[in-house]
């Protein structure tokens, strides 16, 4: 543990942080609750980014864990911290609760005094910044993209490298911001004539849920998941048709296209 006088000043300071971030999710990498969470926050050469993921919980790993207040459940782990990189070093400077108060460092480190920071020398993995305009917003996980990404690599607490990440070229699907156009795309575009209509000799409808698993950068479904399906001719029919959809989301994470994980029912009906 490193201690030094205070860094973080009340100061005017350019802040990347937008209102979505005030409320993202999660509570760990592992654990998800059903309210969004304020972030942690890192300051990094007079800007300030809400950041994905919460240090401190990782010191707290083999230890007793302190039990904070929480005042709301938008912020179960019961505080919010305030980081920052000095020197190259990343510190731990301030605990406040979701309401703005200040939190007694001692609670967690014994031998802290006032105004001292903490070197986060058991931090041995990287922080992710996302900053710019939001252009995905995805309520059950710190998966929300913005234009740009910032991730920040360190080893016991040293920051090793900075990389920067381009999200700009992400676009949206008419058909996954308006799930009936998905729908009806869905029922135009099945082909009875690709499946054995026997199987609706004992039902009316037959649903298989379908992922899109891999997409090309103009927005082309290229590779689809059947995690629930049926006959063997209709999962396939069912791959055919989410192939077939003119448009896809292209989501950019980290400056790579990833197609988001949502799973979707395709509807089969007797005719």
């Amino acid at each position: 543990m490193e201690a030094s006088k205070l860094h973080f000043k009340h100061k005017k300071i350019n802040v990347h942080i937008f209102l979505y971030s005030l409320i993202l999710l999660s509570f760990t990498q592992n654990t998800s609750y059903g309210t969004p969470q304020f972030p942690d926050y890192l300051i990094y050469q007079e800007d300030t980014f809400a950041i994905h993921c919460h240090p401190l919980e990782s010191y707290f790993e083999g230890k007793e864990r302190p039990e904070f207040e929480f005042l709301s459940t938008a912020c179960w782990r019961g505080y919010i911290a305030f980081w920052e990189i000095i020197d190259d070093k990343l510190y731990l400077i301030k605990l406040e609760n979701e309401i703005g108060g200040e939190l007694d460092l001692s609670s967690v480190f014994t031998d802290w005094s006032y105004n001292d920071i903490i070197l986060a020398d058991w931090v041995n993995f990287s922080i992710l910044a996302p900053y710019g305009k939001q252009l995905f917003y995805d309520y059950s996980s710190y998966s929300t993209v913005c234009e740009y990404e910032k991730e920040f690599f360190f080893k016991e607490g040293v920051l090793l490298e900075v990389k920067d990440y381009d999200n700009s070229k992400s676009k949206r699907s008419k058909y996954t911001t308006q799930l009936n156009l998905l729908y009806q795309f869905f029922d135009e575009n099945i082909d009875y004539n690709n499946i054995n209509l026997a199987v609706f000799d004992s039902v009316s409808k037959i649903k298989v849920y379908v992922r899109v698993t891999d997409v090309s950068e103009e927005g082309k479904v290229k590779e689809v998941e059947i995690l629930h399906g049926t006959d063997s001719l209709i999962n396939l029919e069912a791959i055919r048709v989410l192939k077939s959809i003119p448009e896809w989301d292209v989501i950019y994470r980290r400056g790579k296209a990833t197609p988001p994980n949502y799973v979707y029912p395709i509807f089969f009906k007797k005719q």
